[in-house]
């Protein structure tokens, strides 16, 4: 029986697998959170101090990992007072209450359920408990008010993923 010693598919039916091999392999999902029911009367108009937190998890990553934050909410205009096509969504990454990265939308419909992804990289993250969270802002003229969807066929979700060693 062929035994795997290396990323990639690759084997060598002679080798074994060592603690080198394995610290070369990726480590699978940390973490994952799903929003479950709907969020209502979002209405935080700051991005830089958004305090509408959607998901928070708490990782321990190996030391030296390259880690994989993905994320997408669902979110849609509840009250008018925005402006379609004007209005910025923001979904923001903070590691440790630290702001690290954001993915933003021009609002482009209201009242529909419209996407936003993201994504984000932790190159060596030290191997402590580090919280990462996903706040939720936008930028109006008005005074609109958002809500974050729970769905089973659109989700809204946050996941972390150890990819493999740092670089």
């Amino acid at each position: 029986m062929a035994t795997r010693s290396s990323a990639g598919g690759t084997f060598n039916a002679a080798n074994v697998i060592t603690a080198a091999n394995l610290n070369s392999l990726p480590g699978g999902i940390l973490a994952y959170q799903q929003i479950t029911s709907n969020v209502s009367g979002l209405n935080s108009n700051d991005q830089s101090n958004p305090n509408e937190v959607l998901m928070s998890v708490t990782v321990t990553p190996r030391v030296s990992r390259l880690l994989r934050i993905s994320w997408s909410i669902i979110y849609r205009l509840t009250k008018a007072g925005g402006a379609v096509g004007t209005d910025n969504v923001w979904a923001i990454l903070f590691k440790d209450g630290t702001y690290t990265n954001a993915a933003s939308m021009t609002m482009p419909q209201g009242n529909r359920d419209i996407g936003l992804p993201g994504f984000a990289l932790d190159v060596g993250p030290t191997a402590a408990a580090h919280i990462y969270e996903i706040h939720f802002g936008f930028q109006a003229a008005g005074e609109p008010e958002y809500q974050v969807t729970a769905s089973p066929t659109l989700r809204s979700f946050m996941m972390i993923e150890d990819v493999g060693p740092s670089f």
